[in-house]
């Protein structure tokens, strides 16, 4: 969400929060990357 909330931004983005938090969402890896799915990919 966070990807989502800059990327959309047109001129200024300003995170509110505590810097701890913040951090923590910025380094850690996309919950998108342990989804399961039903969809194999194979590479060769």
């Amino acid at each position: 969400m966070l990807y989502t909330a800059i990327t959309r931004a047109i001129e200024t983005v300003m995170l509110v929060g505590e810097l701890d938090l913040i951090n923590e969402t910025v380094t850690s890896a996309p919950k998108s990357l342990s989804r399961e799915t039903s969809l194999r990919f194979e590479l060769e």
